[in-house]
């Protein structure tokens, strides 16, 4: 009973992972199979319960990754790339031929008619065009920090055609003294909005009070359209509304509201690319944009 409870106590009711990172809840899925297994070779079975939560925790750790399986470096998360066919067992225990198809990146099972999806326990978002490796991916979230977590709130990963073009820094080292630390946590290492040069407060998990507000998501084969809030910006109201026009871009509206309508403010939405981008900014027409010699490249037009 205590072992089982794990991962009930690892994780919402919907399945998604109960601290803000994606590395933590790789590790620990892998914990709560083996549990099953260790189960069944000696003859137990575990509750129909926890069958439906272990299935649930792999949906969410499959989209927690770019759709050639770059790892997002969500919170506390390294760099790198996830394997395929991480999970065969659940092929055979559940039938589920969607996360084969999922798991296996498209080379066996069954395609899911559906592409985006909201886990909304955790109030993360994932966004994609289709189930092709190149196809366009956007990740946000405004689970307000906790465990692992960052000052990340409203912003997004985006990559397209196999590469990351709007990047997280991830973690540098769990120093805390650490300027590395310092910056890789901050709002300004993500690509959100920092308010008057200060940074989102974190709160701790899995307090479910810190979460943000999701207003209104909604899903079809053209276009994906999401709008939320977080509580982690005490004093403004951060309002990001994202429209994902799947057809090749996303247009990213932000609303500020401050309690005190009286006080100047300075807001800057910030926006990052990885080191190789070769970034140029065209204060003209109000772009920048990254310059690889082949491959994919994105403009943000402001």
């Amino acid at each position: 009973e205590k072992l089982e409870d794990l991962l009930f106590v690892n994780s919402f009711d919907d399945g998604s992972y109960i601290e803000a990172t994606g590395g933590y809840s790789q590790d620990a899925y892998t914990n709560f199979l083996n549990y099953k297994k260790i189960m069944a070779e000696n003859g137990h079975e575990v509750t129909a319960e926890y069958d439906k939560r272990l299935q649930e925790l792999a949906y969410y750790n499959l989209l927690m990754a770019g759709p050639d399986g770059t790892k997002l470096q969500y919170g506390d998360e390294r760099a790198g790339s996830y394997n395929t066919n991480r999970y065969p067992e659940l092929v055979t225990w559940y039938g589920d031929h969607e996360i084969e198809y999922i798991d296996s990146r498209g080379s066996k099972g069954t395609m899911p008619e559906w592409s985006s999806r909201l886990f909304m326990e955790s109030r993360t978002s994932y966004l994609r065009s289709d189930w092709t490796k190149n196809a366009l991916y956007l990740f946000t979230n405004v689970r307000g920090g906790g465990q692992h977590g960052h000052s990340d709130d409203n912003a997004i990963i985006a990559m397209a055609y196999g590469r990351t073009l709007l990047n997280d820094a991830g973690i540098f080292t769990y120093t805390n003294t650490d300027p590395y630390r310092i910056w890789g946590k901050s709002s300004r290492a993500h690509n959100t909005v920092e308010i008057n040069n200060t940074t989102q407060t974190i709160g701790a998990a899995p307090a479910l009070e810190n979460r943000g507000t999701v207003h209104e998501f909604r899903t079809n084969d053209s276009y994906d359209f999401l709008s939320q809030s977080t509580i982690s910006t005490p004093g403004y109201d951060h309002q990001r509304t994202i429209t994902f026009v799947k057809s090749g871009f996303w247009i990213v509206s932000d609303l500020m509201t401050p309690q005190d309508m009286n006080k100047a403010n300075d807001y800057k939405q910030i926006w990052h690319m990885p080191p190789a981008a070769g970034i140029t900014v065209d204060k003209t027409d109000m772009t920048m944009r990254s310059n690889y010699n082949s491959g994919a490249n994105i403009i943000v037009a402001s």
